[in-house]
């Protein structure tokens, strides 16, 4: 794994959707995007990376029907309260 601000060998301005082949991360590691990786009509993008893993994002919807029951999912697919830290409404940034 590098840390370094050089772009990886296989680097590509477009995925096919429209962002970069790779992203950084806040510590300076390139990690591959994945294919399909764009930014959805309702304004969120497609994945999150997290905890070393991308995962697909939530809809809109199910944001909603979550705060409204006052229970989360989480990434890894438990069940919590919106305002715990591993919540999808917490990672996005909803809370």
């Amino acid at each position: 794994m590098s840390t370094s601000t050089d772009k990886p060998a296989d680097y590509k301005l477009d995925n096919g959707y429209g962002f970069p082949s790779h992203v950084r991360t806040a510590h300076g590691r390139w990690i591959k995007t994945p294919y399909n990786f764009h930014r959805r009509d309702d304004g969120l993008m497609s994945h999150k990376f997290w905890r070393g893993e991308w995962h697909e994002m939530p809809s809109l919807g199910d944001l909603e029907t979550w705060l409204y029951d006052g229970v989360c999912e989480t990434p890894d697919g438990d069940m919590v309260e919106p305002d715990h830290p591993c919540s999808w409404i917490s990672i996005i940034g909803l809370t």
